[in-house]
């Protein structure tokens, strides 16, 4: 009976301790004015990544378990030479922090929510990442907190790329990004929806670690898969450099029902319908210039009209060191010539043609392994192609 009592008191006073607890902290975060911290919060910011942080609107810790802490209007400052002043603005971010972890020595979360965030990807005319921070110098090692998140969640958000090098832009609609970081030297497992160009766009699959888009000397492991509209997409490999898009060795396949919607996002009215598609390739700068090799590509099919391209492309921006078997192939010739918007040929015979293609100089061709084959007709040779002069020069060697 004796002990029973004094278990019963203990469990009181347990829980009466446990309330108290409570009390205070709802009475601490009740009257702690966090907003006082902003000043020092941007000078530290400012001191590691020499960036300037802005929190324009309210620095609030919730009253309710676990602790998490609210920041509004958020923005980061962007790179000197940047499109934009901000590189990353947040409309609200919403932290709920593992106190545990704390004691570890880790920072984890157990729930981080942005909203409205925005993101700004661009690299300047020589090829630098506006990510690339001006880290303060130290001696040694520096030793980095453990920065985890059991789940992140990403709403309503607008990523932007830009390359000021090659002209190329880029934006993407984010309706809701989950992510998993264990870790900021683990790669982050990503589950994506959104859209591009009006089209619904997917993503599953893993990417990082954060710290190769922060610091030097680390690798980038990519494994996505992608949908958008029809077509789906593989990409797999690793950038070795990818503050400065270096060092680059990625495979890719894509696959899908219909070339002309790939095409609409590009603005080409070039691209005919031909029906199903399918296209690997490896992008790669391991002997300097960013090359495409192992390309496949095939379009259509032969009962109206088939198109492969396999080869390489040594210098892809430049489109240079092309080496290219192109070849064609349709059950009946009059398929082609409705493809072209001409009049039907006499005969609908079968037809084939294959040719590689190579360059030889600047806006210099070579056709070589000419091969048409129309009906019980068969045309083989060489052709030469000059660009280069004022009024082009086509030279044949055919039989």
């Amino acid at each position: 009976m004796i002990w029973c009592m004094v278990k019963i008191k203990t469990i009181i006073i347990f829980g009466l301790a446990i309330v108290l607890f409570t009390v205070t902290a709802a009475t601490i975060i009740h009257f702690l004015e966090l907003n006082r911290l902003k000043p020092v919060i941007g000078q530290i910011v400012k001191h590691y990544t020499g960036r300037g942080l802005t929190i324009d609107g309210d620095i609030r810790l919730l009253a309710h378990w676990p602790p998490t802490l609210v920041v509004e209007d958020v923005a980061f400052q962007n790179a000197p030479w940047g499109s934009h002043p901000q590189m990353i603005s947040i409309k609200r971010a919403a932290f709920a922090v593992s106190l545990k972890s704390l004691l570890r020595g880790e920072f984890r979360f157990f729930k981080i929510r942005l909203d409205e965030p925005e993101v700004l990807l661009e690299f300047n005319p020589e090829g630098k990442s506006n990510f690339l921070l001006n880290l303060p110098a130290t001696e040694g090692e520096v030793v980095v907190p453990v920065l985890a998140f059991n789940d992140i969640l990403i709403q309503n958000g607008y990523f932007e790329y830009n390359d000021q090098k090659y002209n190329v832009t880029a934006a993407v609609q984010v309706h809701d990004l989950k992510a998993d970081i264990p870790g900021l030297h683990t790669p982050i497992q990503v589950l994506f929806d959104g859209s591009f160009k009006g089209l619904p766009v997917s993503l599953d699959g893993s990417i990082g670690p954060i710290m190769a888009w922060i610091r030097p000397g680390y690798t980038l492991p990519i494994d996505l898969d992608a949908r958008l509209g029809g077509t789906t997409a593989h990409l797999e490999g690793d950038i070795r450099d990818p503050l400065q898009l270096k060092d680059i060795s990625l495979d890719f396949s894509a696959r899908g029902p219909s070339m002309r919607e790939v095409a609409d996002l590009i603005h080409s009215n070039m691209v005919p319908e031909l029906g199903i598609f399918s296209i690997g390739a490896q992008l790669t700068d391991e002997s300097g210039p960013l090359a495409l090799k192992k390309i496949a590509v095939h379009i259509g099919s032969p009962d109206r009209i088939a198109f492969s391209v396999t080869g390489m492309v040594d210098d892809l921006i430049a489109m240079k060191g092309l080496d290219l078997d192109l070849a064609m192939q349709t059950r009946q010739t009059d398929n082609l010539m409705l493809l072209a918007d001409m009049p039907p040929p006499f005969s609908k015979a079968p037809l084939s043609a294959a040719v590689t293609l190579s360059d030889i100089a600047e806006n210099q061709y070579q056709l070589d392994d000419v091969f048409v084959s129309v009906g019980d007709t068969i045309i083989q040779g060489r052709m030469d192609i000059d660009l280069s002069r004022v009024h082009p020069v086509l030279g044949m060697q055919l039989q």
